[in-house]
């Protein structure tokens, strides 16, 4: 599935599988905020060098995060690889 990327994770149209590019205020790069494909709820994906958080690579509107993701109140369980979520 493609992710979506919108101005807002929280707004009424939000949907599983969306991405929210998140900056501080002095530019740099924070991490995603996304809504998960198996439950809907807003999660958030700090970046770093990937001991604490998730590294990304790409293009904002279709990144590529690792490790993979593991939404631990669902147990969905996947990648997000240029743009697109696939299951683990």
């Amino acid at each position: 599935m493609k992710a979506r990327l919108v101005t807002d994770i929280l707004a009424q149209d939000a949907q599983p599988g969306d991405i929210e590019f998140r900056a501080y205020p002095d530019g740099e790069v924070g991490g995603y905020a996304y809504r998960c494909l198996g439950c809907g709820q807003e999660d958030y994906l700090p970046v770093d060098d990937g001991t604490n958080g998730w590294t990304i690579t790409g293009p904002t509107d279709a990144p590529t995060l690792h490790p993979s993701i593991l939404h631990r109140p669902c147990g969905w369980h996947g990648y997000l690889e240029h743009g697109v979520w696939r299951l683990a």
